[in-house]
């Protein structure tokens, strides 16, 4: 079997133009079920050092999420056999507190179409 590699680096709030040294914790998600991504019975979720982590993966779709301490920033990769991925995941709320209006409503109104309608909802019980 052959697996790819993705090499996470991440951005944090701290500066858009360096790599973060906070700790973080990366989990991968499946892209079409968002569930966490299971790989030789183990949850591919990994705590950063020095700003960077890998995972060995099949091949396939990455949504990757990372959480910090007042914080958070997300990716997508697409990783084929044998592929080796580098990944810069950056923080949206550093995004955000750069951008201008302009680009802040455009953010927003985006978020607001990814919201799920009732149809889409889980059924409570």
């Amino acid at each position: 079997m052959s697996t790819g590699k993705i090499e996470v680096w991440i951005i944090g709030r701290e500066s858009l133009c360096s790599v973060s040294q906070k700790q973080w914790l990366v989990c991968l998600l499946d892209c079409c079920s968002r569930h966490p991504v299971v790989f030789c019975d183990r949850e591919l979720c990994a705590e950063t050092k020095c700003g960077t982590v890998d995972f060995e993966v099949p091949p396939g779709c990455y949504f990757l999420l990372a959480r910090a301490p007042n914080d958070i920033a997300f990716g997508v990769a697409t990783v084929g056999c044998g592929q080796q991925v580098c990944l810069t995941l950056v923080s949206p709320l550093h995004f955000l507190a750069l951008a201008t209006e302009e680009e802040r409503q455009l953010f927003t109104h985006e978020l607001e179409q990814m919201k799920p309608t009732p149809s889409q909802q889980p059924p409570t019980a």
